[in-house]
């Protein structure tokens, strides 16, 4: 999931952002890791890494989503 992430912030770096329906793309990729994340968060799931790996790319695109709201 962090390369999935890595690749999206790539792919905005140098990207002028601030515009609308970018902040809405970013705020969509953070809905579908928190899908992932509650559908593999069960009470009897052991996590091997994979449910802190989704929270902190949640916590990242929400820090990130944040700043550009703040930038723009």
């Amino acid at each position: 999931m962090e390369f999935f992430l890595l690749i999206i912030l790539r792919r905005l770096r140098g990207h002028k952002m601030g515009n609308e329906e970018d902040i809405k793309k970013l705020k969509d990729a953070r809905d579908k890791v928190a899908e992932v994340y509650k559908s593999q968060a069960t009470d009897d799931a052991k996590d091997n890494g994979n449910l802190t790996h989704l929270n902190n790319s949640i916590l990242t695109l929400n820090e990130t989503i944040i700043k550009i709201e703040k930038l723009g």
